[in-house]
């Protein structure tokens, strides 16, 4: 079955029901649910296909939703269907075609599917099948999973949604068939380098493909909010009067410090922490997997901070001291939200003073 021309149902002449006047509504009501029936009948595998096609490409989701088989797994809901929307539907393809090309038990049939797109035609195979005199559409979606990344949301064309937590990568969604573009640039925010149109078909099997988005370079706005973010929480964690304030702290003593003479005190109390040197950061997209939830830091400009209080030195006498401590980036991620908001993370194994492995305020660290 051609299409006339780029993103048309073909043209056909149209259907005419010999009725006669009808004066009892009772009859009337009768007929009309025949002529339905009838109408319903009369879409064979290749017109319900171009239908559920030329639906999408409209726009037209319940349109589309309606012409799918309640059997197998049905139509998706929830969560799972949020990308079965308007805004994630692209506006650069059309249908070129749609062939039948085999028939089994003459209740199930297989169709390939032309679509053309700025940079050619795709194609892939939908099966239709008959319920109830009915042809309809057998589970005709795209399954994707969107793993953790450094940004904290996924964008599907142009339909953004916050990404929910999933540490272990367990959420899929659908997506009607077409073009997709995945993760493109956000002004300001972030730019993402690589992206294409992408054609997308249901595959032969239960198959999910996995989307990453590709390199990431943060715009001025992100940056601008990750100093504003970075600052927040470094005057967070001065506020308390602990060797090691909380995990996420880019700072933090694992109960021993070096005072300028060169003598080490331990059996810290009386704690102070103030703010010396804010640091100045960027953030950059160093994954050496596809997975990283998150922009890797590092300090263009160092900060520190000064730490007070009271202990035993090394030769067993009482000392007081005030001392510099780093502020070390390194156990933290940046993940960058559509908004341009940086939310700060802890990097997987990062360290940590309960582990003995995180004391910035010694002089050989």
């Amino acid at each position: 079955m051609e299409s006339s021309r780029p993103g048309a149902p073909p043209a056909r002449e149209p259907r005419r029901y010999p009725v006669a006047p009808i004066v009892f509504g009772v009859i009337a009501a009768v007929v009309a649910v025949w002529i339905t029936v009838v109408a319903v009948n009369d879409r064979d595998p290749e017109a319900t296909v171009e239908a559920y096609l030329t639906a999408i490409t409209e726009k037209d989701v319940d349109g589309a939703l309606a012409l799918v088989s309640r059997y197998g797994y049905g139509v998706p809901y929830g969560d799972t269907a949020v990308f079965l929307s308007p805004e994630a539907i692209g506006d650069d393809w059309w249908v070129v075609s749609v062939t039948e090309t085999d028939r089994v038990l003459r209740s199930t049939a297989t169709v390939k599917a032309v679509l053309g797109g700025p940079g050619g035609t795709a194609e892939g195979v939908f099966t239709v099948d008959e319920h109830d005199g009915e042809w309809l559409m057998s589970d005709p979606f795209v399954r994707v999973r969107f793993p953790p990344s450094p940004l904290a949301y996924i964008r599907v064309n142009d339909k953004v949604v916050p990404r929910p937590y999933d540490l272990n990568n367990r959420r899929s969604y659908v997506l009607f068939p077409g073009t997709y573009r995945f993760y493109e640039s956000v002004r300001d925010v972030v730019e993402t380098r690589g992206t294409e149109v992408v054609a997308a078909f249901p595959p032969s099997d239960s198959h999910e493909t996995t989307i990453v988005p590709a390199a990431l370079t943060p715009g001025r706005e992100t940056l601008a909010q990750l100093q504003k973010v970075l600052r927040e929480r470094i005057d967070e964690c001065a506020r308390f009067a602990t060797q090691a304030p909380y995990g996420g702290c880019p700072f933090a003593t694992d109960g021993e410090i070096d005072t300028p003479d060169g003598k080490r005190v331990t059996d810290l109390h009386g704690l102070t922490w103030k703010v010396t040197t804010y640091p100045v950061a960027e953030m950059t997209d160093q994954r050496t997997d596809q997975y990283s939830a998150g922009f890797t830091l590092r300090s263009t400009e160092p900060g520190a901070m000064a730490l007070s209080g009271s202990g035993t030195d090394s030769d067993g006498n009482p000392a007081t001291f005030t001392v510099t401590c780093r502020i070390d980036l390194t156990g933290l991620l940046a993940g960058v939200g559509a908004d341009g908001k940086v939310a700060l993370v802890d990097a997987p194994g990062a360290r940590t003073p309960a582990a003995g492995t995180f004391n910035t305020c010694l002089r050989n660290t």
